[in-house]
């Protein structure tokens, strides 16, 4: 027979279940011998009652022995049921990064979490290395990975891609080529079976950060792993070759080429890189021009060609092949002795965009040093928009702002592609024509430059302050910019320091401290805050103004050799430079200038600035903004 006494026990802070069962068996709460003793009514709880006041005793004094270490705060963290948990800060991250602000997304995986002891799941580290690559973050994206590798988590490719475009946007170039080269190592190393869009990166990290021929070497991996190149690709590797500003058309054309020959099409895009890489890169050393004839050739085409310029008499009468001048095989294509060639400009220049351009009694080619001679052996204005009509891709408004910087500097050529563009039935838009004013007045026609207007109340457009922007480019004197800003205001636009800029350095230019002083006070009563460049003109200004006063004081100069601003100095007493001399120096005491900050300082977080305060060289020289 089993006698058993059930007795119910509140819950006691701090006591600990094996000293409840040491109590329990050391008072024989159960006996399989039957209890023969008489049982007293009320005496069961009062034994209970010294069982747990006896406990609750032996619990305190344990507390007392208990140091709250690390371990029992993360024992107690993870015991509650209630904290936050890894989703929650998943969409913290999320909403952060919606709102563009990196700094509290990357906080939350560097402090609240750790805090928290969450463990951060794949999703944590894509958010945040992706937001690192749009900004080129580059240092804080490795810190990520290497926190990601060490965890080891899941492969996942789309942080793969962007650790090579935190590469790619970075604004250290050799740090970002470096780490790019030691990440490709690792993942070869590894095996990683890389995808189409981390190969794409991979091209546009090295190209941009200056190792074109490593992403020509990708272009063949990606072929010899059966990888799908087509237009995305070449745009991707364009990139590369616009960031090379020395010889990156030439680079462009090999690419194209290349790409071309793997019967892949180009897209719109494709055709706007290209004109970028017309208009802002060189071709490079003269003697490798011959190289954009050679994209265009097969192997057998240039080993003829090639034979026709050595025959042609223009070329150097003996040639012998040697180490440096004779021809090899490069990527599919031969080049041959660059020293033998003679750059000739050509009366009919070859379309380098048709697939098989007509090279018939072409030699070389003349001078690319200016992007109009470079747009020419694209077809020029004709044969270029000719070209895209026979591949089907109808130009858009960009297009057209682009090849606006590439045609012949004067107005008729402008009024031929203003005729171009009504052939397209393209409507343009007001950036055109602010690229239209600023054209016209960079080459001092600020005539029609502000005539352009008329163009832009035809296609029924409104003016920016772009617009206002480029049309400060066209007064040359005080009484049109005084007209330029009233018009500002009645059309409720504020002056910007760049207009202003533009009317101080005019001003400057022409001498007048009394169109100097004017400019000034408007900045002082619109609160503007000068920057470097404003201060630089306006001291570049005062010393040599000064230097005039004192040449004239010296007689080292007679009065008609003076700007004409100096006579009515001269005549006056110098009376605006007097006042200008005056306001200048109250003006830089007063003056508070915007401080140029470090473009990733914003995105330092908590733990970055205790790095900084340890001495973290590169994390100092963000926030003292110190290059070294």
């Amino acid at each position: 027979m089993f006698l058993v006494r059930s007795v119910s026990l509140t819950r006691v802070p701090g006591l600990r279940l094996t000293y409840l069962c040491q109590n329990i068996a050391s008072k024989q709460w159960y006996s399989q011998e039957p209890i023969e003793q008489e049982v007293t009514f009320g005496k069961l709880a009062e034994e209970a009652s010294l069982i747990l006041k006896s406990s609750i005793d032996r619990g305190v004094a344990l507390e007392k022995f208990q140091d709250h270490d690390a371990l029992d705060k993360m024992e107690a963290k993870i015991a509650d049921t209630y904290r936050p948990r890894p989703s929650d800060y998943l969409y913290q991250i999320h909403q952060f990064l919606s709102k563009n602000d990196l700094k509290s997304a990357l906080n939350v995986l560097e402090r609240d979490m750790r805090q928290e002891y969450v463990k951060p799941a794949v999703g944590h580290f894509r958010l945040l290395i992706h937001a690192c690559g749009k900004v080129g973050h580059v240092r804080k994206a490795y810190e990520l990975y290497k926190e990601y590798v060490s965890r080891s988590l899941d492969w996942n490719h789309g942080i793969l891609a962007d650790m090579f475009n935190a590469c790619a946007n970075a604004s250290e170039k050799p740090y970002a080529l470096a780490k790019a080269k030691q990440l490709r190592l690792n993942l070869a190393k590894r095996n990683v079976q890389m995808s189409k869009v981390t190969y794409h990166n991979m091209l546009k990290a090295f190209g941009r950060c200056g190792d074109l021929e490593l992403a020509f070497s990708i272009l063949d991996e990606m072929k010899t792993k059966n990888v799908l190149i087509d237009s995305e690709t070449l745009n991707h590797l364009l990139h590369g070759c616009v960031s090379d500003k020395e010889a990156g058309f030439r680079h462009a054309i090999a690419a194209w080429k290349l790409v071309e020959k793997k019967k892949v099409r180009p897209d719109s895009f494709s055709y706007k890189l290209l004109l970028r890489a017309t208009q802002e890169c060189g071709a490079g050393d003269q003697s490798f021009y011959y190289d954009i004839l050679l994209a265009c050739m097969t192997v057998e085409e240039a080993r003829e060609h090639r034979q026709k310029v050595l025959n042609s008499g223009q070329a150097q009468s003996q040639y012998q092949p040697g180490p440096n001048n004779g021809e090899m095989i490069e990527n599919g294509l031969q080049t041959v002795d660059r020293s033998q060639l003679v750059a000739n400009q050509a009366n009919h220049l070859p379309n380098v965009l048709h697939q098989k351009p007509n090279l018939n009694g072409v030699i070389g080619l003349g001078s690319l040093l200016t992007p109009q001679n470079r747009f020419l052996i694209l077809g020029g204005l004709d044969g270029f928009f000719a070209h895209l009509k026979s591949q089907k891709i109808k130009p858009d408004i960009i297009t057209f702002t682009l090849v606006l910087n590439l045609i012949p500097d004067n107005v008729q050529a402008e009024a031929d592609l203003l005729q171009k563009i009504g052939h397209f039935d393209v409507k343009p838009d007001i950036d055109f024509f602010n690229q239209l004013i600023k054209r016209r007045a960079m080459r001092k026609d600020y005539a029609h430059g502000k005539d352009t207007l008329q163009l832009v109340n035809k296609f029924g457009l409104s003016i920016d302050i772009m617009t206002y922007g480029n049309l400060a480019l066209c007064c040359d004197s005080r009484v049109s910019a005084l007209d330029l800003l009233r018009d500002m205001e009645e059309n409720s636009y504020k002056p910007t320091i760049e207009i202003l800029h533009v009317f101080l350095k005019g001003a400057a230019m022409r001498k007048s401290p009394r169109d100097v002083l004017l400019f000034m006070q408007i900045m002082d009563r619109n609160a503007i805050k000068p920057n470097p460049r404003v201060l630089k003109t306006l001291e570049k200004f005062n010393q040599i103004f000064k230097n005039l006063v004192k040449q004239w004081e010296r007689g080292e100069k007679d009065l008609y050799q003076l700007p004409k601003p100096m006579h009515y100095e001269v005549k006056n007493g110098f009376e605006y430079w007097t006042k200008f001399a005056h306001f200048y120096k109250s003006w830089l005491r007063k003056t508070e200038m915007d401080p140029l900050e470090h473009p990733l300082k914003q995105y330092l977080t908590d733990k970055d600035m205790k790095k900084a305060d340890e001495g973290v060289p590169y994390l100092k020289r963000i926030i003292d903004h110190s290059d070294s």
